[in-house]
């Protein structure tokens, strides 16, 4: 049975980033019966055909359930650098002017287990040092409290979800190549491996960030002896 893996409160407001992909129709449905309050945020950046399409649905699906909506197009916004480096800048940006606007409690986001697998993945190939592997239940970013309440569940799961529940959603095809990292490690891992396989990773990712949290734990403890010398 799919349900948030986070307690959110009913009497507060939440902005939920929906792009009308399957995580996010997913996380939509569950928050509406759920009776949580939150407003749609949605980016149009007029990069795939379907893209004015997707808005479209989305806007007529929030009408239909009485949902509150926000939209950006960036028609008029120039590209600067690396598009995918520029879009999150836009995006996270987008999302912090709403989240202000509504006096938000929280930034949903759709986030799922594969997301989270293929983000550790590429931390070890990089090399990365980092605070946290994988991806986490709450962060902060821009001032805006992150909160992801599908961790618990496989993209494939959620797309069932959806299907079962008879809720609209589009596949970005441009997840289908190859032109990105995330991508290829999705396609080349993520969709290729078993549940015991996938059962590792999340054990490795676990495994990681308690180890992590111990340092933290030991090095603040140093700290604290140290100042207590002083």
């Amino acid at each position: 049975m799919i349900k948030l893996n986070y307690p959110l409160n009913q009497k507060l407001i939440y902005i939920l980033a929906c792009s009308f992909g399957p995580d996010s129709m997913a996380l939509f449905d569950l928050l509406f019966k759920a009776n949580i309050h939150f407003v749609v945020c949605h980016v149009n950046y007029h990069r795939r055909d379907v893209s004015n399409f997707e808005e479209k649905a989305l806007c007529e699906y929030c009408v239909k359930h009485h949902i509150q909506y926000e939209v950006l197009d960036t028609t008029n916004l120039v590209v600067r650098g690396n598009f995918q480096a520029w879009a999150r800048e836009v995006r996270y940006a987008f999302f912090k002017n709403v989240y202000e606007k509504y006096n938000a409690s929280g930034l949903l986001i759709a986030h799922q287990q594969d997301d989270s697998i293929e983000t550790f993945i590429m931390q070890k190939r990089r090399h990365s040092l980092v605070a946290n592997y994988g991806i986490s239940v709450e962060s902060n970013m821009n001032g805006m409290k992150v909160i992801r309440p599908l961790l618990d569940y496989s993209k494939q799961q959620l797309k069932e979800y959806d299907e079962f529940n008879d809720i609209p959603y589009s596949i970005d095809v441009s997840n289908l190549t190859n032109h990105y990292e995330r991508n290829r490690v999705r396609h080349s891992i993520i969709e290729k491996m078993d549940s015991n396989e996938r059962y590792k990773y999340l054990n490795d990712i676990a495994h990681e960030n308690e180890r992590i949290q111990k340092l933290k734990e030991t090095a603040s403890f140093a700290i604290e002896q140290d100042n207590s010398i002083l």
